[in-house]
């Protein structure tokens, strides 16, 4: 085969690569599997490698007369290139050069026929996307332009499909046909598919496609092998033999690969990728009971406090939403901490946002307003209320100097004082009626919060106050076990109580076959059961059904079309938004941008709400957000925050910013690093001043990580020395 490769270049006035092919072992039969990267590294330059590939169609008789193309779905056409988790499969017919070189080359493009049809018919039936022919090889993608939870499931029984129907084949008579495929998994950037007379594969980038062609290399004739990637995916809907580690071109490391023997006997499950979630309330009342009972010792004036934890996608979300309306008739005032994953920094930061939404505080107030809503809020101005006005003006960054004079004090006192103060305003108020406080993803809570329910919940022993803090598994609690804490976790839903949820949002209209294989694959999940079920009655399929909440998420939001870009934008701005900020940022027009959040709205992605008659539009579930999130581009993504960045800042000079953290957060992802130390500078200023030295430090390595990825220079070193001298403050 070497002296037939050899030949064949030396017909092209190629012969001096003959060497270099020769060492590569390529024979005639891999020469269709050559991209122009491998001719790159094999050293031929641009003029050589286009002869060469001009040479291979020609070799192979395809490139007078290529196949018709696949009519392309509208959705298939991108308006801009996305980020997206796709399932790849590479099919090989085996000894195409044999076959060219016994038949007739008329005969022979029959048989190329048959094989593509016979691809395509298996690829097809499973919602696969006939990417591009290779004359003797299909490229197709599972999870494209729709995605599916079940693609890589998909693929791998296409593919198994493929190789029966190829194997039926027959041609001159006796000769039967053989094939090879593999499959591999992972993130791509998939621009626009389209091209004039057919597809391009170098519109999908990453090193997926790549690895699923060098698989079908690795494989036997009617072998369908699979990476890791797709075999996290498949789990055990699929019997699979170890194939061993591989070295691959083109791949650093040895490649673990599976081969594919039929299906397996184990049901699949995949693994959950969770948000907190409200789904209707079912099979928890015991622990229901347990909260309640605390709730009237609580009352008694004998403070509870109850850690409840939980996988994100449990219900902890629900069960809290559930508490409060079983209480509902009874007075209590409520008061609810949620932590912030953007914030684990800042300083108090929830009992700030609580602080901000009580006292009613409008984006267009004055410091001035804000202090009268303060004073409002906490009664008036009295001498017992003096010293909490000026602790939590400070706390609020209002200018509270003039007003209640300086606060003439250590910035270690100043957090003791202002922690005391919050936990006073707690026990002051449940005087008047039992208080129900909620702490929510204490996972993401920062240091200075922790100290404060610490001392909050020391302090609540004779008082009527409830603490209910929610959080994951992975979270540590750092507070000393107490006589009035319990401690709840929340498992996995019954297969009753799962049926209980289907039928709930299906209005008792999902037929029970369906309803079982959701409560199958949801695994007892009150999340997964939920999106499950919404999926079949909005896509009124069964087969359309997930497997997988990630993809899930993903397939909803590829059915908002053009809406989908608001979503995208909305995700890089924040949980909540509002009209206004996301038009500045994505330049939408009024009539597309009010159009695109009704449908979004209606998908259920989104929900609205009203404060101080100010419209604000927030994401379902932080979920929803972070895939939406994933999809963009990076260079979309810092293009986005920039705006967000430009936005906060405007009209603001330094001192003027609210939230220096979240502006610093916003410029280190656009990666304006110049602006982003600034800011994270300010951020870690203000903490230290408040004695918050922990998230002092954590935003000032936040700023020397930036500070690390620009030019050195007088800039970088004068910023570092800034820095470090309030890094060394805080650590002293």
């Amino acid at each position: 085969m070497a002296d037939e490769t050899d030949s064949w270049l030396e017909e092209l006035g190629l012969g001096r690569y003959a060497p270099a092919f020769a060492e590569q072992e390529i024979t005639l039969d891999a020469l269709w599997h050559l991209t122009d990267e491998d001719l790159k590294e094999l050293g031929l330059p641009l003029g050589p490698r286009r002869i060469v590939s001009a040479a291979i169609a020609d070799h192979l008789n395809v490139r007078s007369q290529p196949p018709p193309p696949v009519e392309m779905p509208a959705a298939a056409v991108a308006a801009e290139p996305e980020r997206r988790q796709l399932t790849v499969m590479f099919c090989d017919l085996v000894g195409s050069t044999v076959l060219a070189q016994r038949f007739d080359p008329e005969d022979f493009r029959d048989i190329l026929g048959q094989f593509h049809d016979a691809v395509t018919e298996a690829v097809e039936a499973y919602n696969g996307y006939i990417a591009q022919y290779l004359g003797d090889g299909v490229l197709t993608y599972f999870g494209w332009p729709q995605a599916n939870e079940n693609q890589a499931e998909c693929a791998v029984w296409a593919g198994l499909d493929a190789i029966r129907a190829i194997e039926k084949l027959t041609v001159g008579g006796d000769l039967r046909l053989d094939a090879r495929i593999g499959i591999a998994s992972g993130l791509v950037v998939v621009g626009d598919l389209v091209g004039e007379l057919s597809r391009d594969p170098q519109t999908v980038t990453g090193e997926t496609p790549n690895l699923a062609a060098r698989l079908q290399g690795l494989a036997a004739p009617g072998d369908v092998v699979i990476d890791s990637g797709t075999r996290a995916l498949v789990a055990d809907v699929f019997a699979l033999e170890d194939f061993g580690r591989h070295d691959l071109k083109g791949f650093h490391d040895p490649v673990q690969v599976w081969k594919v023997e039929g299906e397996g006997s184990a049901e699949n499950r995949f693994e959950a990728v969770h948000a907190d979630r409200l789904a209707p309330f079912v099979g928890r009342n015991h622990e229901l009971g347990l909260v309640r009972e605390r709730w009237d010792i609580a009352k008694a004036g004998e403070g509870q406090v109850v850690l409840f934890s939980g996988e994100p996608g449990m219900g902890k979300s629900r069960f809290v939403e559930a508490f409060r309306k079983l209480i509902a008739g009874e007075p209590f005032v409520r008061m609810s901490y949620q932590c912030s994953p953007h914030h684990q920094s800042s300083a108090l930061f929830p009992a700030i946002q609580h602080l901000r939404r009580i006292a009613g505080f409008a984006q267009q107030d004055t410091p001035e307003q804000r202090l009268d809503k303060l004073e409002a809020m906490l009664g008036g101005r009295t001498a017992e209320t003096a010293d909490t006005l000026q602790l939590f003006a400070s706390l609020l960054s209002l200018p509270g100097a003039d007003r209640y004079g300086e606060l003439k004090m250590s910035p270690q006192q100043l957090r003791e004082r202002t922690i005391e103060a919050l936990v006073a305003q707690l026990i002051a108020t449940s005087r008047d009626q039992p208080v129900l406080f909620i702490l929510e993803d204490a996972h993401w809570i920062d240091p200075t919060t922790e100290m404060l329910v610490s001392e909050a919940m020391q302090q609540i022993g004779d008082a009527a106050v409830l603490m209910l803090v929610t959080y994951r598994p992975s979270y540590e609690p750092p507070w000393p076990s107490l006589a009035n804490q319990a401690k709840l976790f929340l498992n996995r839903l019954s297969r009753g109580q799962s049926e209980q949820i289907v039928q709930a949002i299906g209005e008792n209209r999902i037929p029970a076959a369906a309803a079982s294989e959701i409560v199958a694959r949801s695994d007892g999940i009150p999340l997964f059961v939920e999106e499950l079920a919404k999926s079949l009655i909005e896509s009124g399929d069964f087969d359309d059904i997930p497997g997988s909440l990630q993809v899930l998420l993903v397939s909803r939001i590829d059915r908002l079309g053009d809406a989908k870009r608001v979503l995208q934008v909305a995700s890089v701005i924040g949980r909540p938004f509002d009209l206004e900020f996301i038009q500045s940022v994505g330049e939408f027009e009024d009539a597309e941008l009010e159009e695109a959040i009704a449908a979004i709205i209606d998908a259920g992605l989104l929900v609205k709400t009203v404060r101080q008659l100010r419209t604000i539009f927030r994401f379902k579930h932080a979920l929803i957000q972070e895939v939406a999130y994933k999809t963009l581009l990076r260079s979309r993504r810092r293009e986005h925050h920039g705006k967000v960045a430009e936005i906060l800042l405007r009209d603001t000079d330094e001192g003027g910013v609210d939230d220096p953290e979240l502006v610093a957060w916003h410029l280190s992802n656009a990666k304006l690093l110049e602006r982003s130390t600034e800011y994270w500078l300010l951020a870690g200023r203000r903490a230290g001043q408040k004695s918050a030295h922990l998230e002092a430090i954590a935003n000032l390595e936040n700023g020397l990580k930036d500070l690390a990825e620009l030019p050195e220079g007088p800039f970088r070193d004068e910023r570092e020395f800034d820095i470090r001298t309030v890094f060394g403050a805080s650590l002293l």
